[in-house]
């Protein structure tokens, strides 16, 4: 035991400043000073808040995408349903497709006359169409920069255009289904496509 040098409080011998008056006792020994970590706490803290936050509006854009992609893919039942060729082309067709397909209508006018786009749609993929009730979207998938590449070869290959794909959603739908002409109704399913082009979304099979 020893005192304080300057206000003789008893300390032990390992202490070096006195708990009274704080008064060095030995120059000579260093003062272990407690370290701050306050600033430290309010690093980690505030990195902590920017991971949730940031987590939280990459959840939210989440699940938007998959609430405007279930859109989607409500509405394009609902326009073969209703058999709604202009809607149906505004659905399933970028503008570059569209373009397309009205130069090949306008191509084969030896087969196809003076019929206008949402005409030939109708007639090759929406008069023999089926109603559809009880939608239900089981999964929604978002694919990866393959998916992407994959679907506008496909794109390329089968409507002859060359166009940035967005983001592509594999969407698993289930529903019921029947045809014009008949009154029963089935049990039926599918594996939809559905991509983004110049911020819109479109179906395909």
């Amino acid at each position: 035991m020893k005192n304080c040098k300057l206000c003789r409080h008893e300390l032990n011998d390992e202490q070096n400043v006195c708990p009274r008056c704080g008064t060095i006792q030995d120059e000579s020994k260093p003062v272990e000073k407690q370290r701050d970590n306050s600033g430290l706490i309010v690093a980690i803290l505030i990195a902590a808040a920017i991971l949730l936050i940031g987590g939280g509006v990459a959840l939210l854009f989440l699940k938007r995408g998959n609430k405007e992609v279930k859109s989607t893919v409500y509405e394009y039942y609902q326009v073969i349903s209703d058999k709604d060729s202009e809607s149906y082309a505004a659905i399933t067709l970028t503008d570059e497709m569209r373009l397309q397909m009205e130069n090949s209508v306008r191509q084969y006018s030896d087969v196809f006359g003076e019929m206008t786009l949402e005409e030939y749609l109708y007639r090759f993929e929406l008069m023999d169409g089926y109603t559809y009730d009880d939608i239900s979207i089981r999964k929604v998938s978002e694919g990866d920069e393959t998916a992407r590449k994959n679907l506008r070869n496909q794109l390329k290959s089968s409507s002859q255009v060359d166009i940035e794909i967005e983001s592509v959603y594999s969407v698993d739908v289930s529903f019921k289904y029947r045809k014009e002409d008949t009154e029963q109704w089935q049990k039926g399913g599918e594996l939809l496509t559905v991509f983004g082009h110049d911020g819109k979304l479109f179906v395909r099979k």
